[in-house]
Order: C-alpha cells, then sequence, then structure tokens
C-alpha cells in the first residue's frame, strides 16, 4: 500500500496534537518530564525526513548560477521573489530551501500560499536576535525585503519545517492575509524572529500547532491565536508581552513552553479565556509573569514561576507573578512554585514585591492548591479578600 509521505507527515503532526489532549491528566502530572515532548518531536522529525525526500521541490532549481553563488556567502542577502513565484505557477506545492550561508529575501506584496502548500528548510535556532549577524550559519532563514509590508499572504493548512523567518524591524505581522481568517497551520523547528508578531496578529488566527519553535526579538511573541497548541517551544526577548490574548483568543495550549525575558507581561490576557499553560518556567518577565483583566482567565499546572518584575516599580501592580482585575476576571494555580530574584550573575533590580495581586476591581474567581507562593520581596498575596469566589488549599505563603 502507498501512503504518501505529505499524510505521513501530517498524520505525525496531528497524533502529537491528539495524544496531548486525550492524555492532559497526565502531562498535568508530569509536566516537566522532557522524555514525552522529546520522543514526539523525534517522530515528526522523521516524519519530515520522509517528506523532504519525497515530493518537495528545492528552490534551487529555479535560480540561476549567480544566485546560487551569492547564496554561499555569509549574510549576504538574495532576492528569491520571482523564482519563489515562478515555483507557485509551476503549482509546486511543497518546496524545499537547503541550508545556505546567506539570506533568502522575499518581496512578498503579490505572493499567495495556496490551500494546502509547504515550506521545507534545515534551521539552528538562535536564542536571541543581537543584529543581522546573528543569522549567520544558522542554516535556512528567510527575510522580508526591506521595503515590503508582508513576507507572503497565506491562505490556510500550511506545513513550515525548520525555517527561521526574519522580519527584520518588528513592523510587519508574520502572519497575514488578503482575505480569511488563518486556521490549520502546523510550524515544526522554526523560528520568529523581529516582526510585529512573531506568531498570529490582531485579526486573531486559528487552530494553529507548534512544534519546537522559538519567537524571540520580536514585538509581541504570540498574539491573538484561536484553539491552538503551543508545545515544547520557546518564547524570550520580546520587547512588549511573550503572549498577548485579547477578547476571543481563548482555549489554547502552552505545553512545556519556556517564556521569560519579554519586556512586559510574559502571559498577557484580557478578555481572552479558558487558556492553559503546563509545565516548564516563567522567568524574569519586564512586568508580571500572568495578567488576568476584563474577564481574562488563565489555567496555571505545574510551573515555576521566577523573577518577575524586573522593570517594575515596586509600588506598581506590575510588581507581581500573577495580576488578575475585573468582575469576570479569574485564575486557577495548581502545583506552582515562585522565587524572587535579580538577573543571572545576581545583578539588577531584586523583584517581585508580590506573588499574587488583586486589582481596585476584584476578581471573579481564585483558586490555588498545593502550591508555594513564598517568592516575593513582600508580602505575597495581596487583595484576595476581593474576590467572588476563593479556595485555596495546600499553599505555602
Amino acid at each position: 500500500m502507498n501512503i504518501s509521505r505529505r499524510f505521513f507527515l501530517g498524520g505525525a503532526v496531528s497524533s502529537f496534537a491528539c495524544y496531548v489532549f486525550a492524555n492532559q491528566s497526565q502531562h498535568l502530572t508530569l509536566a516537566n518530564d522532557n522524555k514525552v515532548a522529546d520522543a514526539m518531536s523525534t517522530e515528526i522529525g522523521d516524519a519530515y525526513k520522509q517528506s523532504v525526500n519525497g515530493e518537495n521541490v528545492s528552490l534551487l532549481s529555479f535560480l540561476n548560477k549567480e544566485k546560487t553563488e551569492a547564496l554561499n556567502v555569509h549574510g549576504n542577502e538574495v532576492d528569491i521573489t520571482n523564482e519563489f513565484n515562478d515555483a507557485l505557477k509551476n503549482n509546486v506545492m511543497k518546496i524545499y530551501f537547503p541550508p545556505q550561508k546567506g539570506i533568502y529575501v522575499l518581496d512578498g506584496e503579490n505572493i499567495v500560499l495556496p490551500v494546502g502548500f509547504s515550506m521545507f528548510g534545515d534551521s539552528k535556532k538562535i536564542y536571541n536576535v543581537k543584529s543581522s549577524k546573528s543569522f549567520n550559519d544558522s542554516g535556512t532563514v528567510i527575510r522580508i525585503a526591506k521595503n515590503s509590508k508582508r513576507l507572503f499572504s497565506m491562505t490556510g493548512n500550511h506545513i513550515f519545517f525548520g525555517i527561521n523567518f526574519d522580519g527584520i524591524n518588528r513592523h510587519n505581522y508574520f502572519m497575514q492575509s488578503t482575505e480569511k481568517r488563518i486556521k490549520n497551520c502546523k510550524f515544526i523547528n522554526c523560528g520568529f524572529y523581529r516582526w510585529k508578531a512573531g506568531v498570529g496578529n490582531s485579526s486573531y488566527c486559528a487552530t494553529l500547532s507548534l512544534f519546537n519553535c522559538i519567537i524571540t526579538s520580536n514585538y509581541i511573541g504570540i498574539m491573538n491565536v484561536i484553539d491552538s497548541s503551543i508545545i515544547n517551544s520557546i518564547v524570550n526577548a520580546n520587547l512588549a508581552d511573550g503572549v498577548r490574548l485579547m477578547k476571543g483568543a481563548n482555549n489554547n495550549s502552552f505545553l512545556g513552553v519556556r517564556n521569560e525575558w519579554n519586556g512586559a507581561t510574559n502571559y498577557f490576557s484580557s478578555g481572552a479565556t479558558q487558556n492553559i499553560v503546563t509545565g516548564e518556567l516563567v522567568d524574569r518577565a519586564g512586568k508580571n509573569g500572568f495578567v488576568a483583566l476584563n474577564g481574562g482567565s488563565w489555567l496555571v499546572n505545574s510551573v515555576i514561576v521566577k523573577r518577575s518584575g524586573r522593570n517594575a516599580d515596586d509600588s506598581s501592580h506590575d510588581s507581581a507573578h500573577f495580576y488578575v482585575d475585573g468582575e469576570n476576571s479569574s485564575i486557577i494555580l495548581s502545583g506552582v512554585k515562585t522565587l524572587a530574584g535579580r538577573d543571572d550573575g545576581n545583578t539588577g533590580h531584586l523583584s517581585p514585591q508580590h506573588s499574587l495581586i488583586i486589582g481596585s476591581e476584584g476578581a471573579a474567581k481564585i483558586i490555588i492548591g498545593s502550591s508555594d507562593l513564598t517568592g516575593s520581596v513582600g508580602e505575597p498575596i495581596i487583595g484576595i479578600e476581593k474576590a467572588k469566589e476563593k479556595s485555596i488549599s495546600g499553599l505555602i505563603q
């Protein structure tokens, strides 16, 4: 029986997502056991290798000798817009970008990816981008052209594997569409750097799956996603929020995601509900580790929250691991450990002042179980009497 390699890859990714949700209770207990994520990442990687040896067409087959040689120079930017369009006109649905010393550059104003179109590469993760030189020797890098407003327009059902996407100046969203909301896209082993938002946008994107990705050095890391899963990934060093979810950006799962060193809040919700964070570390937010406002909520399980409020005034509500404000806002904490501290090397501001602050408008529900909220410089919990409903058990404070 012949099974297409694309089917195999899609099946592996879908199996991973189903595995996560079907075994959620197990993950709640074993959230910090990376063996599960590593094993599934290997399965997906093997599926990719099967796929890349099959129906993919190399972009190099569309380039002339001059451009191919130019890509062999460190940091050299090579515009491949016309060649990429040629591939689309030839009905290529799976295209491979071999790793190069140079940078692939796209002006995507007139590029629309057809439904089901997929892109593959081989790249190394970059933890923090200081300049364009940071991309040297990082494998497959696709950069937006300097005067372009989009890398390309997406439709949906895309797979992206092993590509570092660079937005240069944080002026544009990576995910853009000319018409409908972007849905059903999978990103595996990809990096998102220097975009207005690395993943998602102000118009909302739905049913996304991210595995083993890094979202760093953007203005906002992840923005307004719906019904999406972000797994075994890193969100760090974004200028504003690491994750920003506004009203309607509901039902997302962050499993084994390290979210740290963002300029503002690591996980911010304003009206977004039923969002789950399980496992890993939330560290050194410029302001709060978590915020729930205007009816927003978080369910946080088996997470270490450290050194929030790096840039916050000690008298501000920003100097807290968790800040909840709004009569319909809520937070549920289970198996959470908090720690105060300074920057690495024991320099910088000692923070936060508090572990949990309930704001002036109160909260609908605060549930805390089997957690340690002693990780603050001052009184751990402020304003708990303002919560309409509260349940606290097994708490150290």
